[in-house]
């Protein structure tokens, strides 16, 4: 445990490092977007640590490095270095990502009630938990576009396609999770 904590830790300082480099180095006052996406990167590889010490909240250091490597893919190679104009189909891989990451929250939220045993109620969590985690994304996506009248995700240009697509590529995520928690799930049953 303490070395995935060294690890998260370590893994956050490189790329803040790098992240303000890459700030620095394009800052523009007339891409304030750029900037502010920059400064989001950073904020967003805290979140889990803010959400830990000011509410309470007790991640597993598995979880933080899932979370800190889903970031990194999503937000810095994807917005910061581009990879979502470079590579056409990097944005459903990351929506994909997104689908698993969410799940695997869902599953930590389940595991934290100490209720777990509806495997029904279990799947329904996982998959609406996904989905909701989807869909505020791309509600947020909007906003950002509107107000920024920018479009890094290309929102604007295909429309409700690239919701939808998005979306679609957060369940599947979320359904491999699922495949994967029945198998461990049924394995653990054999093995009693």
């Amino acid at each position: 445990m303490k070395k995935i904590s060294f690890l998260n830790n370590l893994i956050i300082t490189i790329f803040v490092g790098i992240d303000l480099l890459y700030l620095l180095k394009n800052f523009d006052i007339n891409n304030i977007s750029y900037t502010l996406i920059c400064l989001s990167f950073i904020l967003f590889l805290f979140v889990l640590k803010i959400l830990r010490n000011k509410f309470k909240i007790n991640f597993s250091p598995s979880l933080e490095l899932i979370s800190i490597i889903f970031i990194i893919l999503a937000q810095f190679f994807g917005s910061i270095l581009h990879f979502y104009d470079k590579i056409y189909w990097y944005d459903s891989l990351t929506h994909f990502l997104s689908g698993i990451v969410s799940a695997t929250f869902a599953l930590n939220v389940i595991n934290g009630f100490k209720q777990n045993k509806n495997i029904v109620f279990n799947i329904l969590f996982i998959i609406s938990f996904s989905m909701l985690v989807g869909a505020l994304w791309e509600v947020f996506e909007f906003i950002s576009n509107m107000i920024f009248h920018s479009d890094p995700q290309k929102v604007l240009t295909t429309g409700v396609d690239d919701t939808m697509k998005d979306i679609i590529c957060a369940l599947f995520g979320s359904l491999l999770f699922i495949i994967v928690y029945l198998y461990n799930k049924k394995r653990t049953i054999i093995r009693l």
